[in-house]
């Protein structure tokens, strides 16, 4: 999706009764494929600002920074959960082209252990 629109200020944890903490469900969540960043994100995930780049061990690793609980659990979970979403959803009609695919291929390289980039 290339969301280069993510900051700390788009990214909510939510703090349960029973003392668990969740990473909210995405908001103000963009994609921004159509414009020219040069593939740069707005919020480092393992310090790393190239989305192309990106990895589950690094979004793990961000999990572990935050300290999520079972991070590479709870990650590979949503992962899942898009990749159901993008293979049984058609997108709307006027999304820019070839988004379900990159959703679809970003997912996929991330749960397959890849860089998002990669096979671009």
């Amino acid at each position: 999706m290339r969301n280069h629109d993510l900051h700390g200020k788009n990214i909510s944890m939510l703090h349960m009764p029973n003392g668990t903490t969740w990473i909210a469900p995405a908001y103000d969540a963009v994609p921004q494929t159509h414009l020219d960043s040069g593939g740069k994100m707005a919020l480092a995930i393992n310090h790393k600002y190239l989305h192309a780049a990106l990895t589950i061990d690094d979004l793990v690793a961000e999990g572990e920074a935050w300290k999520v609980r079972s991070p590479r659990a709870v990650i590979t979970s949503a992962l899942e959960a898009v990749d159901l979403f993008v293979r049984t959803e058609n997108f709307v009609e006027n999304a820019c082209a070839g988004l379900q695919h990159d959703v679809s291929r970003f997912t996929r390289n991330l749960l397959d252990g890849r860089a998002t980039g990669d096979g671009e």
